[in-house]
């Protein structure tokens, strides 16, 4: 895929205040049904916390897992997924619903095959993450956006596409990945369906991370920089940094209405 480089796009370049991700924060919990999908999500694959997820729990190969990760999470997030499940299916359209979930199941279970053994392992964390280490998830993420879902030529969804890529790498690996939507990609003239912006972003994101974790910390204070800054603000001390910064950067970009900014 090729695209446009664009070095110093805007916003938000400036500093991050407090007060800043606690405004974040009440704007984008404010929408419940956000981190109802995810918890449901953990819930039907029996992951307790964050950390406690094992390899297991996740298997893009088997259909009830990609209608649960469609269902529960996905299309709650706004990413409009084939979802033979879904409420007030008209009978007519089924078949062709049926036909598009069984694609992309089949192109996410291959996916999967690929990939699954050189995703990033569950401790890895985009704080500490370097250069390379972002850069070798480039196609694994352009593999995952191309993931067909219809053939029809009047169909405007033909792919899984470069948000519901991006949600899914959250809901697998939470610490690393960041979740983006089209009205982030807007804002910051991430827009052209290239892996490479998606790199960019995961590496804009830490940079802001690493920021912070040096604003907040206090010299010889074990706990104190990310950690303090998470338990600071009201609800958050059992989100990650990586949930943070999506919610400041959904929070912070300007949107048409309340909407997750699927595809």
């Amino acid at each position: 895929m090729g695209c446009a480089e664009s070095e110093n796009p805007p916003f938000p370049n400036g500093e991050i205040t407090l007060k800043g991700l606690r405004d974040a924060c009440i704007k984008y919990d404010a929408i419940e049904s956000y981190p109802l999908a995810v918890n449901n999500f953990r819930k039907a694959r029996h992951i307790g916390e964050v950390d406690a997820q094992s390899a297991g729990d996740i298997d893009l190969r088997e259909e009830q897992q990609v209608k649960e990760l469609i269902a529960l999470f996905l299309n709650p997030w706004q990413c409009r997924l084939p979802n033979p499940d879904g409420k007030n299916i008209k009978p007519e359209k089924l078949p062709l619903i049926l036909e598009r979930f069984k694609r992309t199941h089949l192109g996410l279970a291959a996916w999967w095959e690929r990939y699954a053994e050189t995703l990033p392992g569950l401790e890895a964390r985009l704080l500490t993450a370097d250069d390379g280490d972002i850069e070798r998830c480039l196609e694994l993420f352009e593999e995952l956006c191309d993931v067909r879902i219809a053939v029809e030529v009047n169909y405007k969804r033909k792919y899984f596409g470069d948000v519901a890529a991006s949600k899914t790498l959250y809901i697998l690996r939470p610490h690393l990945f960041v979740p983006w939507d089209n009205a982030i990609q807007k804002t910051l003239e991430y827009t052209g369906g290239c892996g490479r912006f998606y790199v960019r972003y995961l590496k804009r994101v830490r940079d802001r991370l690493k920021e912070l974790d040096e604003d907040f910390a206090e010299s010889g204070v074990p706990g104190s920089g990310l950690a303090w800054l998470l338990n600071e603000i009201p609800g958050q001390g059992s989100c990650t940094p990586v949930e943070l910064m999506n919610k400041f950067y959904w929070a912070s970009v300007p949107r048409k209405n309340d909407s997750a900014g699927g595809d």
